[in-house]
């Protein structure tokens, strides 16, 4: 491949910096890939997308070796050595993780992946001038391909939180000894799907269960807790002959789960769960009774809104919330978070939101600033009538065509205060963003 090589050397403070993030990055990533966990189910080594979250590993793994790329290039380093010293950390991480460390699986996905991630932020801290200070064409190109990327994170995130229930054989579990679940101590005194008796055994009725599920059928239990849990402990789960999981109620130490199978699984990312805390933490009815007090549960969801209750005699507590495009950063978390529409869950959308149309927000602002003067006026009524066009389809249309919920005000608020933080770094100082790099071998 032809390589260009600049001609400006790398500022002295610009080594420094890119030094010390290089080498935070190879801690972060020894860090994160080498520490053991055990009860992971084990991968095929030449899989590219491995296992039920594998499109979050892939996503993560890009994330981790991205800063490595962007302080190798401030560094100095050159594009092939960069690139190589990217793969040769990687390989080096999998085959550990293959010979010495429990419960890490390696593959050949991981080392594409993790290459691809450094290489792209050597690339992009290569080229920086391009995108920090872009005339009117490279601007203009830029907030198309923003709008574009933004769009299909829009209708990929809607979509995830689709039902998507398959059809096949089904098979009800009821409080089961399962090894990567703990097991529910208590009495399960009866589980159903409107109205429909779910036995731990293979579903006779498994088409008319999954037509409810699909419009959103309420799944209920009755049963009698015995002791907080450790992990999660199915009382009710529901799976095909693929043994996926289609439904899944349950305790986690004090607090109620309730999921059902969406797009999410399909596209192998982090699945939808609702959580109602401390919903087996009732204040005993009778105290002086030898036996807890008998629990009933309830969730159902249909794509739109998620309804979960958990009753002692008259006593309730509920959880009721939609969700949309905002809650797209729970699919790419390491960690399984459960939504409980908490402060933190509003505050990491509303930061999710915003950061994504921070982009198109400085580059529409660049195209307007750098437009003719004659045709100013023209090109701000034309900029502004693109923006709200996108915004409707990423926020309104694509939800709409998935069966989702449409934004909310606060979605469009978000949106546009980030549209606002983008244009405002502009407008404020249009040298206050120098280029990152200034020296490099980078592909042509």
């Amino acid at each position: 491949m032809p390589v260009v090589e600049n001609s400006v050397a790398s500022p002295p403070h610009l080594q420094k910096l890119g030094k010390a993030l290089a080498i935070a990055s190879v801690a972060v990533i020894l860090l994160a890939t080498l520490l053991p966990e055990p009860g992971q189910p084990a991968s095929p080594p030449l899989c590219l997308v491995c296992g039920s979250d594998g499109g979050v590993d892939l996503v993560l793994n890009v994330a981790l070796f991205f800063p490595l790329g962007i302080g190798l290039a401030l560094s100095g380093v050159r594009w092939p050595r960069a690139v190589l010293f990217a793969c040769g950390l990687s390989v080096s991480v999998e085959t550990a993780q293959l010979l010495f460390i429990a419960g890490r699986d390696a593959s050949i996905g991981d080392v594409i992946t993790n290459t691809s991630g450094g290489w792209l932020g050597f690339t992009l801290a290569s080229v920086s001038e391009r995108w920090l200070r872009p005339n009117y064409q490279g601007a203009l190109r830029l907030s198309v391909a923003w709008g574009v990327v933004w769009l299909s994170i829009q209708a990929i995130t809607t979509s995830a939180f689709a039902l998507s229930i398959p059809e096949g054989q089904y098979y009800g579990q009821v409080a089961p000894e399962l090894g990567n679940f703990a097991v529910f101590r208590g009495a399960v005194l009866r589980t159903g799907i409107d109205g429909i008796p779910i036995h731990d055994a293979m579903l006779i009725q498994s088409d008319t269960v999954r037509q409810h599920l699909a419009r959103g059928g309420t799944v209920d239990a009755l049963a009698v807790p015995a002791e907080r849990t450790a992990e999660v402990a199915p009382i009710l789960r529901i799976v095909d002959e693929q043994e996926r999981e289609i439904v899944l109620l349950a305790q986690d130490d004090q607090d109620l789960i309730f999921g059902v199978r969406t797009t999410a699984s399909v596209l192998r990312l982090r699945p939808l769960f609702f959580d109602i805390p401390g919903a087996f933490a009732f204040p005993r009815l009778n105290k002086d009774a030898a036996a807890p007090d008998t629990i009933a549960l309830t969730g159902r969801y249909d794509g739109r809104e998620a309804r979960l209750s958990a009753r002692v005699g008259t006593t309730m507590r509920e959880l009721r919330m939609s969700t949309s495009a905002s809650l797209g950063w729970t699919l790419l978390m390491p960690f399984q978070w459960s939504l409980q529409n908490s402060p933190a869950e509003f505050f990491f959308s509303w930061l999710w939101m915003m950061g994504l149309t921070v982009p198109g927000g400085y580059w529409i602002a660049k195209t307007v600033r750098s437009a003719n003067a004659r045709a100013k006026a023209a090109h701000v009524a034309t900029v502004v009538a693109g923006t709200i066009a996108v915004f409707a389809a990423g926020l309104v249309l694509a939800p709409l065509a998935f069966g989702t919920t449409p934004a909310s005000a606060r979605d469009w608020l978000a949106a546009a205060s980030g549209m606002a933080i983008g244009a405002a770094f502009t407008i404020r100082n249009r040298k206050s963003l120098p280029s990152l790099f200034n020296s490099a071998t980078i592909p042509d």
